[in-house]
């Protein structure tokens, strides 16, 4: 599983950065949260699909490997 943020729903409230900065990143210049890349391991699957849960916009999309 892998993780993207749709940069055109994104708003910036960062509430998916919480406890997840192995998960997630910060793009400076656009002020809103991006996925880092690479596959989420699996003892971090469920604090992804949490983060996917917690996003107000639903900017944050799971993907299959």
């Amino acid at each position: 599983m892998r993780l993207w943020v749709d940069p055109k729903k994104c708003f910036g409230h960062a509430l998916c950065l919480e406890g997840t900065e192995d998960l997630f990143g910060w793009d400076d210049e656009t002020n809103k949260a991006v996925a880092n890349e690479g596959e989420v391991p699996p003892d971090r699957e469920a604090k992804a699909m949490e983060a996917v849960r917690c996003c107000p916009e639903q900017a944050i999309v799971l993907l299959d490997s």
